[in-house]
């Protein structure tokens, strides 16, 4: 079922660009076609029911503790009053 809706959404949205891009001037009495929306929604419902998601992979022992260290580490250097810019001129005040 996600594949058949991913696909409908993926020719729906190719039927709209192509549409929009064959450079056919409209005529006065021509109206212009009303768009629906149907390939947008039907992406945002994609993405809300998470049915195309990939699988949750969960991280390894080793890096989870790498990542965790590193976190910790961060909190051995104090916070400096003012950030210098990447010319080593500080702001001014």
């Amino acid at each position: 079922m996600p594949r058949a809706t991913l696909i409908m959404a993926l020719l729906l949205t190719g039927a709209v660009q192509a549409a929009e891009t064959t450079g056919m001037p409209m005529s006065s009495t021509q109206a212009a076609p009303e768009v629906s929306g149907s390939a947008t929604r039907a992406w945002l419902e994609l993405q809300r029911s998470g049915q195309s998601a990939a699988p949750v992979r969960p991280m390894s022992g080793e890096a989870a503790s790498h990542v965790y260290r590193r976190y910790l580490r961060s909190f051995d250097h104090p916070l400096p009053m003012f950030f210098e810019r990447e010319s080593g001129i500080a702001p001014e005040q």
